[in-house]
């Protein structure tokens, strides 16, 4: 899914070459995976940081861009990738995500 949505995000539409399908629904389906906390570290681990970070800077869509947000918001309940999170200047997309980062 990851090699999935890299693919997608680097395509004018945001849908990916190979299987076509958006960058919305494959971030939807590494949201749901996240919530389980081994797969936050996981994750991250294998680049999904890279991605998210690619939509933030160039949405496709109100739609793409919250569904992203919410998923850097869990993959920041773990605290190593909350630490990740905030050294990537793209990753925090206004300083009041920032501020409800810290919070947590």
């Amino acid at each position: 899914m990851l090699r999935l949505l890299a693919d997608a995000v680097v395509q004018p539409d945001h849908i990916g070459k190979l299987y076509p399908f958006s960058a919305v629904e494959l971030v939807l389906g590494l949201n749901r995976l996240a919530v389980n906390d081994n797969n936050k570290r996981v994750l991250v681990s294998f680049g999904i940081l890279d991605s998210y970070d690619h939509i933030i800077a160039q949405p496709a869509n109100d739609e793409e861009l919250a569904t992203t947000i919410d998923g850097v918001w869990t993959l920041a309940f773990d605290e190593t990738n909350k630490a990740i999170i905030l050294e990537r200047s793209g990753m925090v997309a206004s300083k009041i995500f920032m501020r409800l980062l810290l919070m947590m």
